[in-house]
C-alpha cells in the first residue's frame, strides 16, 4: 500500500510539473486515525511502538501522517507541533485569499508553523477519560 501511494503521489506531482501547475498548487496528504488494533496479536496495520490504534484515544489512535506542500514552497520543514483537522479549513481558506471574516475560526493557518511564528489557539486540546 505504501508503494502504491508513493507511486501515485509521484504521478500527480509529475503531472502538475508537466502542466506548470506545481508551484501554484497546495497539496495536502493526510490519513484517518491510527491503524486497526482490535485483535490481541500485532496486525499489519499496527502503530507500534505507539499504544493502541483506531478507535482508541491513545497515541496510536490519534496520530496521523500529514504532509503539506504549500504554494510556492521552496524548502522542506519537519514540524513537530500538534495540529487538528479543522486547521486545514483555515489553511486552505487563507491560501485561497477569500475575503471573509474568520475572526471566530477555531483552526490556525498551518503555513505559519514553518516560520516559527507563535500562534495561540482559541481552544485547548485535551482528553480526560472521566468526561465521556
Amino acid at each position: 500500500m505504501v508503494h502504491s501511494t508513493d507511486e501515485n503521489i509521484g504521478r500527480l506531482i509529475s503531472f502538475l510539473k508537466d502542466k506548470n501547475l506545481y508551484d501554484n498548487t497546495l497539496i495536502i496528504f493526510t490519513s484517518d486515525n491510527g491503524g486497526l488494533s482490535t485483535q490481541a496479536k500485532v496486525a499489519p496495520t499496527s502503530t507500534k511502538p505507539l499504544r493502541a490504534g483506531k478507535g482508541w484515544l491513545y497515541e496510536g489512535g490519534i496520530r496521523i501522517p500529514q504532509l503539506i506542500k504549500f504554494i510556492n514552497q521552496k524548502n522542506q520543514h519537519l514540524i513537530d507541533v500538534p495540529v487538528v483537522s479543522y486547521d486545514l479549513f483555515t489553511t486552505v481558506f487563507n491560501h485561497l485569499k477569500l475575503n471573509h471574516n474568520l475572526d471566530e475560526k477555531d483552526g490556525i493557518d498551518l503555513s505559519n508553523l514553518s516560520s516559527k511564528k507563535n500562534q495561540k489557539r482559541l481552544h485547548f486540546m485535551a482528553f480526560s477519560p472521566l468526561s465521556w
